[in-house]
């Protein structure tokens, strides 16, 4: 009985190509051409951006359609590295030496947290040392709220 559920199992399942190469050709069909236009656009797309997060690069990328449409991708904008392009402009390493002033800042926030961090810290300590001493029913009325009827 076991080996006939087995079977048909065996029997049941899908074949599928998996992944295998394509030959690399124009397709011929205009709307298997536009849907793999259209997956493969946003994979470059994807992968662009993957690389500018990563290594820190800037990147524009220009495509037309078959439509004839233009779809562009840049990092940090497709404008700004066009037209550093056409003026010439180099781009070594200008988008770590952006980002110093930001670092210099955020490094200022962090000390400056750091040593309100210690101030609080020193004024619980005093506080903490001075009431273990006393009781709080020992206080006098003068700092609590009244009561209200």
């Amino acid at each position: 009985m076991e080996n006939i559920n087995n079977k048909e199992l065996t029997i049941c399942k899908k074949k599928t190509m998996g992944r295998r190469k394509i030959e690399i050709k124009k397709i011929e069909k205009k709307s298997s051409l536009q849907v793999t236009f259209s997956k493969r656009r946003t994979g470059l797309f994807r992968k662009a951006s993957e690389i500018s997060v990563l290594c820190g690069a800037e990147i524009a990328i220009l495509v037309q359609s078959p439509a004839n449409k233009i779809y562009s991708y840049g990092h940090p904008s497709v404008e700004t590295l066009l037209h550093r392009y056409q003026t010439g402009g180099g781009g070594g390493g200008g988008a770590a030496l952006n980002i110093i002033p930001y670092m210099e800042d955020g490094r200022d926030k962090y000390d400056e947290a750091v040593r309100k961090l210690e101030i609080v810290k020193r004024s619980v300590k005093q506080e903490s040392s001075i009431s273990s001493t006393r009781f709080w029913w020992d206080e006098p009325m003068e700092g609590h709220g009244t009561l209200r009827t």
